[in-house]
């Protein structure tokens, strides 16, 4: 199995959706939206196994200070 965190412009996530039913909330387009909103980064979870494969979109984002997440989280 390959997993991996794939970025709003991977052909990855172009080629998931010709293959698979799916709606306009899996869209890179959306997630970019979406992202652009929140202050996050437009992300996915992609994995493949042989002919199987799962892509889950994310918005990648700061944990707030208050939670006393630690400043160096996401370099």
């Amino acid at each position: 199995m390959n997993a991996d965190f794939i970025s709003h412009d991977d052909a990855r996530w172009r080629q998931f959706l010709k293959n698979t039913k799916h709606d306009c909330y899996h869209l890179p387009e959306y997630a970019e939206i979406a992202a652009a909103d929140e202050d996050a980064l437009p992300t996915a979870f992609y994995a493949e196994d042989g002919q199987a494969a799962c892509l889950i979109p994310l918005l990648v984002r700061p944990i707030p200070a208050a939670l006393n997440a630690p400043a160096d989280w996401f370099d």
